[in-house]
């Protein structure tokens, strides 16, 4: 255990932190809206054939609000890692040697997940899902009649953060069970009785970052059942195995 520091050291340093956070978003609000134009490209980059680098826009504030909106996404998506970041340090010096070396893993691994799930996101989800939609919604085989698409830009913003989101809570949701069953905030007696408040949990989660579409909803809410019960499932046969060992080496 590190030399504790008095309470007044804590909260000055919690005061630092805390407005350091405050700090970071509004810069990176600052710089996310004057590189709006360069985030945008990276966006549409991998959807820009079905696009051809074209955007409307059908309202004078329009682009000045998905500026705005886009800016303060990335702010907050950058600004919650900061956060956990900050809150580790701000323990460093109450935990011992071994949890220091936990949770730095967890945290290395919890960005190597959140940098997949944004590659995941943008070089194959998004570019699938709009050539689906395209490509099944509307086929004009006899060419009767030309059809062109042009996206409007708050319609594209906004969809690439809802599945930014749904993909990054997808990536993560296994990585944090694991994290909060190791550290014993959870196990399988509490996972078993407290199912139907998981249940209930996830669906305020769902509804929360799903658009307002019935489908959507049931699809990933169907993908976080079947995940939950296979993360029951795992423990159960994993809690087993431990027993098995611990009983074989006693014998």
């Amino acid at each position: 255990m590190n030399i504790k520091l008095p309470i007044i050291d804590y909260i000055n340093e919690f005061k630092i932190r805390f407005i350091y956070i405050i700090i970071l978003i509004l810069f990176l609000i600052t710089i996310s809206y004057d590189y709006f134009e360069e985030l945008l490209y990276i966006m549409s980059k991998p959807v820009d054939k079905i696009y051809n680098n074209q955007f409307i826009y059908t309202s004078i504030t329009e682009v000045l609000n998905i500026k705005i909106l886009l800016s303060i996404y990335i702010a907050i998506y950058i600004g919650i890692i900061s956060l956990i970041y900050n809150i580790i340090i701000f323990l460093y010096s109450g935990l011992y040697k071994f949890e220091i070396k936990k949770i730095k893993f967890y945290f290395i691994i919890g960005l190597i997940v959140i940098f997949l799930s944004n590659y995941v996101t943008l070089d194959h989800i998004i570019p699938f899902i709009y050539k689906y939609l395209l490509t099944s919604s509307i086929t004009n085989k006899n060419k009767l009649f030309n059809l062109t698409l042009i996206a409007k830009i708050n319609e594209f913003c906004i969809n690439y953060i809802v599945v930014l989101t749904i993909v990054t809570i997808f990536f993560l949701l296994p990585f944090s069970f694991i994290f909060i069953y190791k550290i014993k905030i959870i196990n399988n007696e509490f996972i078993n009785k407290n199912r139907d408040f998981i249940y209930i949990l996830l669906i305020l989660i769902i509804s929360f970052v799903t658009p307002p579409d019935f489908m959507s909803f049931l699809i990933l809410f169907f993908f976080f059942i079947v995940f939950y019960e296979f993360f029951i499932y795992f423990f159960f046969l994993f809690n087993i195995y431990k027993y098995f060992i611990f009983f074989k080496k006693n014998n």
